[in-house]
């Protein structure tokens, strides 16, 4: 496979959606080593996955944080971090590595009597691009960090995005081509539509997928899906997976995926760019469904998707 000008040559995925892993479990963790230091090991992502993958992104929770803040006091956190992904058995081969930069800031003031105490941790996760990297079916996948200071809390957590080489194929857009990066296409965004939520609740059992929430009854155009970005409601709410399908109800297709890691359990946030997009044609039923990492009642997401409207 050579490199391939997806705007030169308007592809678009179809019906081989992106992989999320592990699937439908739960993110693993790895505690960042400090000033540069890589982690102790690497954590285990997968043990091996039955096709050949083309690994392409990552979707990040640092949950940096940590610093309890007295009365009338403030605390910063402004950090680096360094993710590598590796394969193979101890010592694993790095055949992928990322940056990310974080921050974040509390501020108490005002208070003259009572003893107040608040403890800052960031939950909100975000997509990383990777230079794609194809790797074998059966091959163990891990990943390790490292962050250029020593914050209190530094617990990483990730899912890992890409395609099943198998399945993977593109569809012929001829409104995705060099005019849409130049901006000559009267393209605009708008899918969710915008200004606006989906609301999806995930099914009763733990990492077992909900009904799906529709979006849309029929797209009014010819759409290229971008990317989708989602918010939990719940302070009970914990980590999930979301797909995203075409057709009637009752027969979807899954055509992307995305995940949504957490730290300290709850009001958790996540959004990712799918580096290939996908095609929806006018007509075409739009919809969501969501599986969360919990074995109460079923979890209440609010999401949006982003797209473009191609004609």
């Amino acid at each position: 496979m050579g490199v391939v000008d997806l705007g030169k040559y308007g592809l678009a995925r179809r019906d081989c959606p992106n992989v999320i892993v592990p699937t439908l479990a739960i993110s693993p963790v790895n505690t960042a080593g400090v000033a540069w230091a890589s982690s102790a090991a690497m954590t285990q992502i997968t043990a091996g996955l039955a096709y050949e993958f083309l690994l392409d992104g990552m979707i990040v929770n640092t949950g940096m944080g940590g610093g309890v803040v007295t009365v009338n006091g403030t605390t910063y956190y402004r950090y680096l971090y360094h993710l590598r992904i590796g394969t193979g058995a101890a010592v694993e081969t790095v055949v992928a590595e990322a940056q990310i930069a974080e921050s974040a800031l509390v501020d108490l003031g005002g208070i003259v009597d009572d003893a107040v105490s608040a403890i800052c941790i960031v939950t909100t996760s975000r997509d990383i691009p990777l230079a794609p990297v194809r790797i074998p079916a059966s091959t163990r996948i891990a990943y390790d960090a490292s962050i250029d200071g020593s914050p209190s809390y530094k617990v990483i957590r990730v899912y890992l995005s890409g395609y099943d080489l198998s399945t993977y194929d593109f569809a012929k857009v001829p409104g995705y081509d060099s005019l849409y990066h130049y901006g000559i296409r009267p393209v605009y965004p708008d899918v969710n539509p915008l200004q606006s939520q989906i609301v999806v609740t995930t099914s009763a059992t733990s990492w077992t997928l909900g009904a799906w929430a529709e979006v849309t009854a029929s797209l009014d155009a010819d759409y290229l899906i971008l990317g989708a970005a989602s918010v939990d409601t719940e302070v009970t709410a914990k980590e999930a997976q979301f797909d995203v399908g075409l057709g009637a109800a009752g027969s979807e297709v899954v055509q992307s995926r995305w995940g949504m890691p957490y730290n300290a359990s709850r009001h958790n946030a996540t959004h990712i760019r799918w580096g290939t997009p996908f095609i929806a044609y006018a007509g075409e039923r739009l919809a969501i469904r969501a599986a969360a990492g919990s074995t109460a009642v079923g979890k209440v997401y609010n999401v949006t998707l982003y797209g473009v409207r191609l004609n």
